[in-house]
């Protein structure tokens, strides 16, 4: 028992660990190609002719903003990197992935304390509570929005976390400038995890001000002011407001409400009903002293899954902010467990949860190279048909089995109607005039 303790914190395994994450999810972008909204961000939205230079992006940015939505931080990445080479993006999505895994573990323990269980459990929940994995994580436009903005969200929150600890933080005066400046950028990010950062930013400012009796400090407010500022620019330009935001009037609304709830109970309820179990027992064994910060992560996945009853439309996708407040709730209680006497508990439900965490990883990951091999050869036959001077494609259909491939349930090609935008964006990024798909 002790040896397994002593290579449990063991630095040497930890950092081991994290570079297999890295490794792991290097390759598995490296095996994920490009997919839907990807062709149609290869154009610019103003000319609608082919991105050549990164200069070319911002009259696109202008554009997006009055025509699609007004999430101009997360959609510049996008173009930016379908700009550069592939292996570029591979390399700094699976960073990415990695700091999130890393913040996830500093939301658990606050202190400089290893422990790979931990590590890798956290690996596991994300992988197998992380709604639409494959598109949130791998695909190159949905990570820019979805994994960055949430990723984001949770290393801009941890200030906030520490203040609410009376740590000290946000001593220097340019570091004040650079979050406020940032606060802009986060609150223009993504609408699930903008808006629910800004409403754990002013709970924990609440809680630092009124259960710590202190003052508010000014670069806390002014953040809060600047992300303000951002959210509603981004939910303000007209294509947000045309695409975004339902027009279907009350009872449009109670729909969209029922089918929020049921998405949320459907994927999230299991990390619902631990979070839920984790603050009860806090409360009854008098555990109080993370349990409010606990509470207020859990309101704020609550928050950003119904704000979808005035949306337009609830992809599965937009309810990865939703399922990361649940963790990280978890993840501070579960914190103030370890260290009691049944800490043994913690434990055995790790193991339990890497177990379920490995079979799902091993199909997961076959799904996403068998996947690849489709579009691959897919690519080939595209290129053929090219060489044999056809301009009016015929290509299969690539259905994926599970969601940890970027393509589940996103818009492949469509049998049936060569002009609609998936097929449109496809032909473009072939230089052909039409493609049609073919069902496998």
């Amino acid at each position: 028992m002790k040896t397994l303790r002593k290579m449990n914190g063991n630095k040497y395994l930890f950092y081991l660990l994290v570079a297999g994450i890295f490794g792991i999810m290097f390759l598995l972008n490296h095996y994920t190609f490009y997919a839907a909204d990807d062709y149609s961000y290869m154009n610019s939205f103003a000319t609608h002719k082919k991105i050549q230079t990164v200069w070319d992006i911002f009259p696109s940015m202008y554009a997006h903003a009055k025509g699609m939505n007004g999430r101009l931080v997360a959609h510049f990445f996008v173009q930016l990197f379908l700009l550069l080479p592939s292996g570029i993006f591979d390399v700094v999505n699976a960073v990415i992935f990695t700091m999130l895994i890393l913040i996830l573990y500093r939301y658990l323990f606050c202190n400089k304390k290893r422990n790979a269980l931990a590590l890798v459990s956290i690996f596991g929940l994300v992988w197998y509570f992380a709604p639409a994995f494959g598109q949130t994580m791998l695909w190159l436009d949905g990570s820019c929005n979805y994994l960055w903005g949430c990723t984001f969200s949770l290393y801009y929150l941890y200030p906030f976390m520490k203040l609410a600890k009376n740590e000290k933080v946000m001593e220097g005066k340019i570091q004040k400038i650079l979050f406020l400046v940032a606060g802009f950028a986060m609150g223009d990010y993504l609408e699930t995890a903008s808006f629910g950062t800004i409403v754990l930013a002013v709970l924990l400012l609440a809680y630092h001000r009124w259960m710590k009796k202190e003052k508010i400090p000014v670069w806390g407010m002014g953040s809060v002011l600047t992300m303000l500022a951002g959210f509603l620019f981004m939910m303000t330009a007209p294509g947000t407001l045309k695409n975004k935001v339902a027009t279907s009037g009350l009872h449009g609304y109670v729909d969209n409400f029922i089918n929020a709830m049921d998405l949320y109970v459907e994927h999230l309820l299991i990390l619902l009903l631990i979070l839920i179990v984790l603050i009860v027992c806090s409360v009854i064994l008098e555990w109080y002293k993370k349990t409010w910060i606990a509470l207020f992560f859990l309101a704020a996945s609550l928050i950003t899954n119904f704000m979808h009853t005035v949306a337009s439309y609830y992809p599965e996708r937009n309810m990865l902010s939703s399922a990361l407040f649940l963790i990280v709730g978890i993840l501070i209680m579960v914190e103030e467990f370890w260290h009691r006497k049944i800490g043994i508990a913690v434990t055995c439900s790790c193991w339990i949860l890497l177990v379920f965490f490995t079979v799902q990883f091993f199909h997961g990951s076959w799904d996403i190279y068998n996947t690849y091999a489709k579009c691959m050869a897919r690519d080939r036959l595209a290129k053929e048909q090219i060489a044999a001077g056809e301009k009016n494609l015929t290509l299969p259909v690539v259905i994926p089995e599970t969601e940890y491939a970027a393509l589940k349930g996103l818009a492949d090609l469509d049998v049936a109607n060569q002009y609609v935008w998936n097929n449109a964006a496809m032909a473009a990024y072939y230089q052909v005039e039409s493609i049609i798909g073919v069902a496998e």
